[in-house]
């Protein structure tokens, strides 16, 4: 029998503890105010105060029911007072009114039954007597010294595939040996060229000249883009040539020539060619090029711009074929304002290529030419060499420990944290341009933070609605890349990659509900559990991963200690058995409210009691109140420890009751139990408040569960 079993921490802030009658506390100012912003919270706050206030806080008949009218009431005053335009409280207010019915008709269809004035009691004392008869006489129809978990057992998935093996290349490539800047300031290096080279080429165009005219772009402007320092400057300056050379620096030159008076000039150019328009109109056909690093069009010229006001340039040439624009400042063209003008004239001589020159007294800007070298693209860029994973869209380079990487988009390596070198221990490469919607950096190239890795993430498993970015294979891959940050505990687990991977795995699950993979025996995914037991199952070898891999397949804590242990099943003392008898006959009331919830077998559950506090399972069991069993989706009962029935309320065993059963569809942590917990409690209280004969069955037991206790004490 495949048999699994998953256990929760039940708390008191887990469990609706029943109003006292003398002292309701319902209906205050603040509680309002909480839960004016959304009619259906308000909504189910009424339906948890009749599951508290009808059903488990004993009260009786049409008197019990008048009360909870009066506490509705109340609550309407007080929303009353707050505000009588809010379109909020107006919805809350007819829900009010509609729960406000609801009891009325409870009422009336209850008192048939119950109320001392209206009614003789012979249906009451009827249902009473036959439930009496139930606990006292019956008796259990399974048996409880023999639970179905006596052998260890393994948590298999239909159709969960195995993860792929992946090859890393060992390719070697040499590194890139750039020069240093002599003393003087002189530079000449061209980066190699490689197999990949797609050199763009533009026909050259007739020429008209013109002289003097005025761009868009002033002082002001200028003013406005405080970001934009050396290194953003050198950026957008060398994407025009990596673009142009089809998304690589390879074949781009860099040349600088030291001047009188400290100044030097600089002259970066390629083999591509393009049309004079390209270099003065706004907006960019790269925008339809998915891994083009420019997009708007603006680089060049807010870069030029800088240039001019605060890199000391006099003069920005650009240049190709049979052009030339020369960029400058000019005050006169707009009553006295300062504007960036330009000249168009014909090369003296045609230039099979493209060009950007000027003149500066900034040594900096020549430090960060040299270093944006390696933050793009080429075929000797050892960020792109050995890829442990790489799918065509997406590369990831695990590093060494301790060193730093970047993060790539469409070849050109942006901030992280405000850091080129940000990423701690891996290269991550988008290999095309993001939709807005998951990262739009904007035309300064904002750094990017472990917020943005998460979105990359759910992108990647097509959790914004895109076509298939990683097939079923690509995505095992992917995953076997990143081992390292599966962990749940540890500095790797705060690593942004492991946010990354993290969201990944959990929008594929939404996203590809199908995909399921067989992990190796010593993975686990986090879930309730002490420290010490989670350190010692570290100290075991296993690796404790992040809670998003059960939902593709992994067994969890609660799965791997239920594999390794089975409890010892206790005798009952004849008041746990009739506790016992009293839970399952409380479920048989409500069965009709949860069928949609929990088949007939579920409802009619096996309970068996054990002792948390036994010293030789202590340490598993530390904190567990009770625990579910569970076989492939289906609820097969549930343990719960001798002390806690024994001194719990009526309220909190159907609680931890429900809780157990919805086990069924998840752990503790997982959205599926959640949701199924949710629907639970909801189909409970609607059905209690709507079937006038299980409220009667459940104050009924309620009081007998109270009856005990008052024996015990």
């Amino acid at each position: 029998m495949n048999i699994i079993t998953s256990h929760a921490k039940i708390n008191s802030n887990q469990i609706k503890k029943p109003e006292n009658k003398n002292n309701t506390n319902i209906g205050t100012k603040a509680e309002i105010e909480n839960l004016q912003k959304d009619p259906k919270t308000i909504r189910g706050a009424i339906l948890a105060t009749a599951l508290s206030a009808l059903v488990l806080g004993g009260y009786a008949g049409s008197r019990g029911l008048s009360k909870c009218k009066g506490q509705i009431a109340k609550l309407q005053r007080n929303i009353s007072e707050l505000t009588e335009n809010n379109e909020t409280l107006k919805a809350a207010n007819e829900a009010l009114e509609a729960a406000n019915r609801t009891f009325e008709e409870a009422k009336n269809k209850i008192s048939t039954y119950i109320s001392e004035e209206i009614s003789p009691k012979e249906t009451t004392a009827k249902i009473q007597s036959e439930i009496k008869g139930k606990i006292t006489d019956g008796e259990l129809t399974y048996d409880i010294m023999s639970p179905p978990i006596k052998e260890e057992i393994a948590k298999t998935i239909e159709n969960a595939i195995e993860l792929p093996k992946i090859q890393k290349s060992t390719t070697v490539v040499p590194e890139l040996k750039i020069p240093e800047i002599s003393a003087e300031g002189g530079f000449e290096f061209e980066v190699p060229i490689g197999k990949k080279l797609n050199i763009v080429k533009e026909e050259a165009r007739e020429i008209t000249e013109k002289s003097n005219l005025p761009t868009s772009l002033s002082k002001e402007y200028n003013n406005a883009l405080q970001n934009w320092d050396n290194d953003k400057i050198a950026r957008d300056v060398l994407q025009n040539f990596y673009d142009g050379h089809g998304q690589t620096l390879d074949g781009v030159k860099l040349k600088y020539t030291p001047l009188e008076n400290g100044r030097y000039r600089v002259r970066i150019s390629g083999n591509s060619t393009y049309t004079h328009d390209k270099a003065l109109l706004f907006g960019s056909e790269k925008s339809n090029n998915a891994q083009a690093a420019g997009n708007y069009g603006e680089g060049l010229k807010i870069t030029v711009l800088k240039l001019l006001k605060e890199k000391g340039a006099n003069i920005v040439n650009v240049g190709s074929q049979n052009w030339e624009v020369k960029y400058k400042m000019d005050n006169t063209l707009f009553e006295g304002r300062d504007v960036m003008a330009y000249d168009i004239r014909k090369a003296d001589k045609f230039f099979d290529g493209s060009y950007f020159e000027f003149e500066t007294d900034d040594r900096g800007i020549l430090e960060s030419l040299r270093k944006t070298i390696n933050r793009f693209y080429h075929s000797s860029n050892q960020d792109f060499q050995n890829l442990d994973f790489d799918s065509g869209k997406l590369a990831i380079k695990i590093l060494p420990e301790g060193q730093k990487g970047g993060l790539y988009i469409a070849g050109q390596r942006f901030e992280f944290d405000n850091n080129y070198d940000g990423l701690d221990g891996f290269n991550l490469i988008i290999k095309e341009k993001l939709p807005e919607n998951v990262v739009d950096p904007s035309r300064d190239r904002t750094t990017l933070n472990a917020s943005h890795l998460e979105a990359i993430g759910r992108h990647l498993a097509g959790g914004y609605g895109e076509e298939e970015i990683l097939t079923k294979e690509e995505t095992g891959k992917l995953l076997q890349a990143c081992e390292k940050y599966w962990t749940a505990v540890g500095k790797d687990a705060k690593n942004p990659l492991a946010r990354m991977i993290s969201k990944f795995v959990s929008s594929t699950a939404i996203w590809k509900k199908d995909l399921k993979f067989k992990f190796p025996e010593k993975y686990v995914a986090i879930s309730n559990a002490t420290d010490e037991l989670i350190l010692d199952l570290i100290r075991k070898g296993y690796m404790v991963c992040d809670k998003s891999f059960e939902d593709i397949g992994m067994k969890n804590i609660h799965d791997l200690m239920s594999n390794g242990r089975a409890h010892n099943p206790l005798t009952p003392t004849k008041t746990q058995e009739k506790k016992i008898k009293i839970i399952k006959e409380a479920l048989n009331a409500v069965a009709e409210s949860l069928k949609k919830e929990f088949t007939k077998d579920e409802l009619n559950a096996k309970i068996y009691i054990f002792d948390a506090k036994n010293e030789a399972q202590k340490k598993l069991n530390e904190g567990t109140l009770a625990e579910a069993i569970t076989e492939s989706g289906k609820s097969k009962g549930f343990w719960i420890d001798k002390e806690y029935l024994d001194k719990c309320s009526f309220a909190e065993a159907i609680s931890t009751a429900m809780h157990e059963l919805s086990h069924k569809s998840g752990g503790d942590e997982s959205s599926s139990f959640t949701y199924k917990l949710t629907n639970v409690l909801e189909a409970f209280s609607d059905g209690v408040i709507k079937d006038n004969v299980a409220f009667l069955k459940l104050q009924t037991l309620n009081k007998m569960w109270d009856e005990l206790a008052h024996k015990a004490a």
